[in-house]
């Protein structure tokens, strides 16, 4: 049995932006190996898209080491976190917040990935967009590829590993591919079209890149498909060599060699599945798999859970209270952290919200150890754990203005 928590309320169209659950980037980016570390230099941790590190991040009590301005998409390498804003991009010291180096881009949309002492940042506008490679250590251009209508932030590997979306001259269909460019100067290795809706970010392991979407598909570095599996899967994540795909409302296992299903998790509360239920992007650590499941249909279903990577079997399950969003977890140290938000009546043009929080939860068992919860019109985005820190982006509704803060274990 779950044990339920009290959580707070947020706008219902700001769910998919919060629970980690499109190609855009979360708003803090990690290592481009499947092993953890303590950098996070890609969406969702490493190029497997694990969302777990070898980092420790507070545990019991949090206050914060310093904040800064912004509307961030980005990474942490070493002992800066590299974070794009609005036609800007900034290397911020973890030590103290203060700037490293800053680059003014075009482009209102920011996001980043890092490998390789380089920036990679997908930036883009109304119907442009362009690739960069920039200098960790100055913020120089390398090189930039602007051929293609809209390019979304790459995964890491051996190439880069891009979805790209093209439109047709009447802006009526719109078609996918996956891309590998090289890291050395942006040129084109290969382009494979995907045939599927809604495609998710690459994750890449072993040689092989996998695409969630309307299906999930497995593409060799070399640009050739592997294997195809007709029922759909997003936000996928590699580990113990299995796919694990979300769905909703739950999660699927999928051989990583042959795509064939190894197992399936339907989240079921009180003797009833869940509903009009969507799944965050998954964290995966040693054999276990977390992941939130917001329910908009039912009051008594939208959770944090742990599952057995190994067999899907439910380890424990948090309850949160009605209507509210789950954001994508991050797993470092025994420690889950994540952040929820819900839904109020809006009372004017931009709406009254209830606070939103960022949380920690025991990584063994799902009990909270620390929220921060201290505007009425807050939500957070999903978290980075390195270093002793966790990073999030604090955002005020009302006031659309953002901030990053750093949280650290409070002086006792």
């Amino acid at each position: 049995m779950g044990q339920k928590l009290p959580v707070s309320k947020i706008d219902r169209r700001d769910f998919l932006r919060l629970s980690g659950g499109a190609v855009a980037a979360s708003a803090f980016i990690g290592t481009a190996s499947a092993d953890p570390s303590a950098d996070w230099p890609q969406p969702r941790a490493n190029a497997a898209r694990t969302a777990s590190t070898a980092a420790s991040g507070p545990k019991d009590t949090v206050q914060t080491r310093w904040s800064v301005t912004g509307n961030s998409s980005g990474v942490v390498v070493g002992d800066c976190a590299y974070i794009g804003d609005s036609g800007t991009i900034r290397a911020i010291r973890l030590a103290d917040g203060s700037e490293r180096w800053r680059v003014q881009t075009a482009g209102s949309r920011v996001s980043l990935s890092a490998g390789d002492e380089t920036i990679y940042a997908a930036v883009g506008g109304n119907n442009w967009s362009s690739l960069l490679a920039l200098s960790i250590a100055d913020g120089t251009e390398r090189w930039r590829n602007e051929q293609f209508q809209s390019i979304f932030v790459p995964t890491v590997g051996d190439d880069l590993y891009s979805i790209i979306e093209e439109s047709d001259a009447n802006d009526e269909e719109t078609s996918s591919s996956l891309v590998a460019l090289s890291t050395a100067d942006g040129t084109v290795q290969w382009t494979q079209p995907l045939d599927m809706e809604e495609p998710s970010a690459p994750a890449v392991a072993n040689d092989t890149i996998f695409i969630g979407g309307s299906e999930v598909v497995a593409i060799d570095t070399d640009g050739e498909e592997m294997w195809r599996n007709p029922d759909s899967g997003r936000t996928p994540a590699v580990a113990n060599d299995t796919v694990y795909v979300t769905f909703s409302p739950g999660v699927r296992a999928l051989s990583a060699s042959d795509g064939s299903e190894q197992w399936e998790y339907v989240a079921t509360v009180n003797d009833r599945p869940a509903e009009y239920a969507f799944p965050s992007a998954p964290a995966i650590v040693d054999k276990t798999i977390y992941f939130g499941l917001t329910d908009y249909a039912r009051e008594d279903a939208t959770a944090m859970y742990a599952l057995s990577a190994t067999t899907g079997t439910e380890q424990w399950m948090t309850l949160f209270e009605r209507d509210i969003v789950v954001g994508a977890p991050a797993v470092a140290d025994g420690v889950l952290y994540s952040h929820v938000a819900g839904f109020a009546d809006f009372l004017s043009e931009r709406g009254t919200v209830e606070a939103g929080r960022a949380i920690a939860l025991d990584a063994d068992d799902g009990t909270l150890r620390w929220e921060v919860d201290d505007a009425e019109d807050t939500e957070f985005s999903d978290p980075i754990v390195t270093n002793g820190l966790v990073l999030v982006e604090k955002h005020s509704i009302l006031a659309d203005e953002s901030v990053i803060l750093a949280l650290e274990e409070a002086d006792s």
